[in-house]
């Protein structure tokens, strides 16, 4: 019975704190858990005041409400994810501003730079050398880590046909540090550029990168016009 009076208690007092306490997050993501542990707190208070409780029953809800909060911690994610008003303003970076001066890698609040390379393949010319991949002059024209332009690897090079190729990007390698768009601008035509990424950015109020751009390149504009192209 103290065990049963206690967990009832404890479950009470974790399912009240939530309840008065406003969401703190400064993302979708971070919202979701917060609702997920909230639920599952409930559903935990609920089984424990319906029946007796032991060793054996106590350790069966809490693993049924860890896998309950994880589902329901999911479930949000998900949902945020598809609730963007088109009218809700973003941040972005107009590329015509744009100098690749690589603050965006360094001053973005998250470790891991929201801002990636992205490429506008209609423009792309697909070459064989081509200065955002590759150094503008390359010891061999080959896929050798001392031959490429990115430091993190994060560019893919696949032959189409003779003399073209494509070149995509991995976002979860990119640190947006601009090397790769600054040699499609200066070599290239530029195809290569940079951009923040929806589904990495946190939206602050004040993105610390735009604080920091030398030539204000950074905007906010309605989800439903992003991404902002370079032609557009």
């Amino acid at each position: 019975m103290r065990l049963q009076h206690f967990c009832e208690k404890s479950s009470l007092w974790f399912f009240a704190s939530f309840s008065i306490t406003p969401f703190r997050g400064t993302s979708p993501l971070s919202e979701a858990v917060e609702k997920g542990i909230l639920s599952a707190s409930y559903l935990l208070f609920c089984h424990m005041s319906m029946e007796t409780t032991t060793r054996r029953s106590l350790l069966k809800t809490c693993c049924r409400t860890g896998i309950a909060a994880g589902l329901l911690g999911f479930v949000g994610v998900l949902g945020a994810k598809k609730k963007i008003d088109p009218s809700t303003p973003v941040w972005q970076i107009n590329p015509e501003k744009c100098t690749n001066c690589g603050a965006c890698a360094h001053q973005c609040n998250k470790t891991v730079s929201a801002v990636k390379c992205f490429h506008d393949f209609a423009m792309c010319g697909y070459c064989d050398l081509c200065t955002g991949f590759f150094d503008p002059q390359p010891f061999t024209r080959d896929e050798g880590a001392e031959n490429q332009q990115c430091p993190v690897d994060a560019f893919l090079r696949t032959e189409v046909e003779p003399p073209y190729f494509e070149y995509k990007i991995d976002h979860d390698l990119c640190v947006g540090c601009g090397i790769c768009t600054d040699g499609c601008s200066k070599l290239g035509n530029g195809s290569l550029f940079l951009q923040i990424s929806l589904k990495e950015c946190l939206q602050c109020n004040q993105c610390q990168i735009a604080l920091h751009c030398p030539t204000k390149a950074i905007e906010q504009i309605p989800a439903g016009q992003a991404y902002k192209l370079r032609a557009e």
